[in-house]
């Protein structure tokens, strides 16, 4: 009887260790299915987040690019400004060609030219303004042309042009020098220079009679 009673007890235990290791594989199983989705939903995650910084990184660096482009732009268009505004347009004078005529020696082109312009023009300027003026009408007058030297004489309207100049008076020969225009080629100006008197206006006064 009681030899029974032990088999019974020890099949009785086998079905129970048998059963906890049965339980024991099963909870092992969907402890290691359950955790699959979560490593591969991590993966996902890492890769999501390495994607949007890449993007991140993209986005910013197009719009440090962009903002480079427009500033290089903008500098660009301020440069073209200031080189307009730099190029003004030569001034114009108000002045008369009364007569022209040559003085040459031998092969050496002189020419000479009286000019005439508004007393009142003419008085409202300095020293200075008058020089820029002479200046202007000998470059206007020798463009094109192959001299050796040109001589202009300024008087105001109305002035006995057959007498000396009354207000001003300018060479433009080598080296300022009349004399010179013998020893260049005609139409050489690299070596030319402006020599200019220009009268006070008492002496204009007394000229002008």
């Amino acid at each position: 009887m009681k030899r029974i009673s032990l088999g019974i007890i020890a099949i009785a235990l086998s079905a129970c260790l048998l059963s906890a290791c049965s339980t024991s594989s099963s909870n092992n199983n969907e402890q290691s299915k359950s955790s699959e989705p979560n490593v591969s939903y991590q993966e996902q995650k890492d890769d999501s987040l390495i994607a949007s910084d890449s993007a991140g990184e993209s986005s910013s660096s197009s719009e440090e690019e962009s903002s480079l482009s427009s500033a290089e732009t903008s500098t660009d268009q301020s440069g073209d400004e200031s080189n307009d505004m730099s190029s003004e347009p030569k001034k114009k004078y108000s002045y008369k060609i009364e007569d022209t005529y040559d003085t040459n020696v031998g092969t050496a082109i002189r020419m000479n030219l009286k000019v005439s312009s508004d007393e009142e023009y003419l008085y409202a300027m300095n020293d200075d303004e008058i020089s820029e003026m002479l200046k202007s009408i000998v470059d206007d007058y020798v463009s094109g042309k192959a001299l050796n030297a040109v001589t202009v004489y300024l008087y105001c309207t109305g002035d006995d042009i057959d007498n000396a100049y009354t207000v001003a008076c300018c060479t433009y020969a080598p080296e300022g020098d009349l004399s010179k225009a013998v020893e260049v080629s005609s139409g050489d100006y690299s070596s030319f220079d402006y020599y200019i008197q220009i009268n006070s206006v008492d002496i204009r006064d007394i000229l002008r009679g």
